[in-house]
């Protein structure tokens, strides 16, 4: 049985727990008790640090016996990998799941793809509505011109090498695979994502999709029932800030924003090795 590592857990205060899920995991538990899933690893983390009175949660020198149950804020498709939020209180992971979807959490992700990439624009946006497929596209999450759900997504083109692209992707929205149809709809689907044609490039074994970064309001994450911060200038506006993907710290905290960000995956970067493509860049959408 896989295991998360204590370096997994990339922030940790109060009831709030930030893990870098690994690919091909699953976030929660499913209908297959013996289905391992990432909630239930962090929870055997917290318990082995309770067990040895170590860490920020292991409720040393409290006589805590056990750690409190994890509760996943969000989701992730079993094989993104990256920033996955939880809670230890379902209070506060349920507050933070209210506000997920609106521009007060500022989410960006990393993604490499394939397709006709010389004629994907550097930056653009796409706005449309999002529901689950019927019949044949049942697995599938398709683009609908009446109801559906509002998907907004933003992408801007890092770099370009061996026919592959290197895409950040913020999402103003939270839709179910909604990187992934926004992808495919400009003809440039992630590498290896076969459910929207993706095709397995420069050895990529799964679909290259990586939550990169999450920035919350400083003020819900030191206190999430202080109110969600919907009115602060960091999370409401694209701004200019040029960040480097290696440069940004994780737990990173100003005045206004919490930051935390998920290393890229040793996969990814052998994918754009191959490609001849560079992950260090300063250009976020």
């Amino acid at each position: 049985m896989a295991e998360l590592a204590p370096e997994a857990i990339l922030h940790e205060r109060g009831a709030l727990i930030a893990v870098d899920k690994p690919p091909g995991v699953v976030c929660h538990a499913t209908v297959d008790p013996t289905r391992d899933h990432v909630v239930a690893m962090l929870g055997r983390l917290l318990a082995r640090r309770t067990a040895t009175g170590s860490g920020a949660g292991a409720g040393a020198g409290s006589g805590a016996s056990e750690p409190p149950p994890v509760h996943p804020v969000h989701r992730l498709d079993r094989d993104t990998s990256g920033v996955l939020l939880c809670a230890t209180d379902p209070a506060v992971a349920a507050r933070l799941s209210a506000i997920w979807g609106t521009a007060a959490v500022r989410k960006t992700y990393l993604a490499i793809q394939g397709g006709d990439v010389d004629r994907l624009p550097d930056a653009g946006e796409i706005r449309d509505h999002l529901a689950q497929g019927k019949g044949r596209d049942r697995e599938r999450v398709v683009v609908v011109r009446s109801g559906g759900k509002r998907a907004v997504s933003h992408f801007r083109v890092l770099g370009r090498a061996g026919g592959l692209a290197l895409v950040a992707w913020r999402i103003d929205t939270g839709r179910r695979h909604q990187i992934r149809v926004h992808a495919a709809s400009l003809g440039c689907p992630i590498v290896a994502d076969e459910v929207y044609g993706g095709t397995r490039s420069a050895g990529a074994t799964r679909c290259m999709l990586h939550a990169w970064r999450l920035e919350l309001p400083a003020t819900l994450a030191n206190d999430p029932a202080a109110g969600d911060g919907t009115t602060t200038d960091d999370t409401t506006t694209d701004g200019d800030q040029q960040p480097t993907l290696a440069g940004v710290s994780s737990g990173a905290t100003t005045d206004a924003t919490l930051t935390i960000v998920a290393p890229l995956p040793a996969d990814m970067k052998a994918v754009l090795d191959r490609a001849g493509l560079h992950s260090d860049t300063s250009a976020r959408p």
